[in-house]
């Protein structure tokens, strides 16, 4: 199984993705993401564009799986949306998911009392095993832990070596 960088047509900043091919020759898509909580970074667009990131995977049929530090303060997943401790932003991001059909995998805090790194994917049944493996050395965030289930094929690659060391000149 070989990963080939992908670059997704919206414009946020803080992502990277690549892609493998599974057992049927899919393509399976995986991202990582970092949402600043500041404006002072990116400004007020950075949620708009991570939501784009969001219906462009969402809109085709690529089977993906984003993860990473989103900064939503989500108290539970799902959230109680009259909670009025949550952020527009946050709503807003929600109801994207939503919209799109997608899974978000994590329900329990992963930092402090707080929701804020997830796992989506468009298929609910891509994840299993999800854990908490507690605080990463370091940083205030816990460390995910999680089976992803893609059927995969071994590729074997045979190339020949030369020993140079058994060389005689």
């Amino acid at each position: 199984m070989n990963a080939v960088q992908y670059t997704l047509a919206t414009q946020f900043l803080e992502q990277i993705w690549c892609y493998f091919v599974d057992a049927k020759g899919c393509r399976f898509y995986v991202g990582v993401c970092y949402r600043t909580p500041s404006v002072n970074v990116y400004s007020t667009g950075n949620h708009d564009l991570l939501r784009e990131v969001i219906g462009e995977m969402g809109s085709t049929n690529k089977h993906f799986v984003l993860m990473g530090d989103f900064n939503y303060r989500f108290l539970q997943w799902p959230p109680l949306l009259d909670d009025i401790s949550i952020k527009s932003e946050a709503t807003d991001f929600y109801h994207c998911l939503e919209d799109n059909f997608l899974a978000q995998h994590v329900d329990f805090c992963t930092r402090n009392d707080a929701i804020l790194d997830l796992v989506i994917s468009d298929e609910p049944n891509f994840m299993s095993d999800m854990m908490d493996l507690g605080p990463l050395q370091g940083s205030d965030h816990n460390v995910l832990a999680y089976k992803l289930e893609v059927r995969t094929k071994q590729q074997l690659s045979t190339r020949r070596i030369f020993d140079y060391a058994k060389v005689d000149i």
